[in-house]
């Protein structure tokens, strides 16, 4: 989480309106590569800490120029000892430090919340009514078929991070 702060403070100091709409691709690329380098290594268990340390770093940069970094985190809380719960709560408590990090970043930028307020409400209340919803589903879902579908979103989203810088 500190390093992420760092991420986060360094990217807003270099902001200048840049559109790096190229940083997607990487991201997709990204995760091609590592779900492919699954495929032949399966087994994610117990990196160094200091990996999560350049982590953090990585997607508190990412997070200001791209947006939402949860595509870039997911594959590294994939890890087969940590059960569904653990990857999902895991991520989602990464996702949401890195988007309380924004507000006052973005607020030092200068960004109008305003016209955007009642967006804002609305999607707070999707991803509180989307937890709850997730939280239930998952319970019935087998460790095989969450890394399953894991994947298969995370193909789906990186093939559509590609596609998208492209076009």
């Amino acid at each position: 989480m500190v390093p992420a702060v760092a991420g986060v403070v360094i990217a807003a100091n270099i902001w200048a309106d840049l559109k790096l709409t190229w940083f997607r691709a990487w991201i997709g690329a990204f995760i091609l590569f590592f779900l492919v380098w699954r495929r032949y290594k399966p087994k994610l268990r117990n990196p160094p800490i200091w990996s999560y340390a350049v982590l953090g770093l990585v997607a508190g940069v990412l997070a200001i120029f791209v947006g939402a970094t949860g595509p870039f985190l997911a594959p590294f809380f994939l890890r087969d000892d940590f059960d569904n719960e653990q990857v999902i709560a895991t991520k989602a408590v990464c996702q949401t430090w890195l988007h309380l990090l924004k507000i006052p970043a973005f607020l030092a930028l200068n960004f109008d919340y305003t016209p955007y307020a009642s967006a804002l409400v609305a999607l707070v209340v999707a991803v509180i009514g989307g937890t709850y919803l997730g939280k239930h589903l998952l319970s019935m879902v087998s460790k095989e078929r969450f890394v399953f579908w894991f994947q298969l979103v995370l193909a789906i989203l990186a093939v559509y991070l590609i596609v998208s810088t492209i076009t």
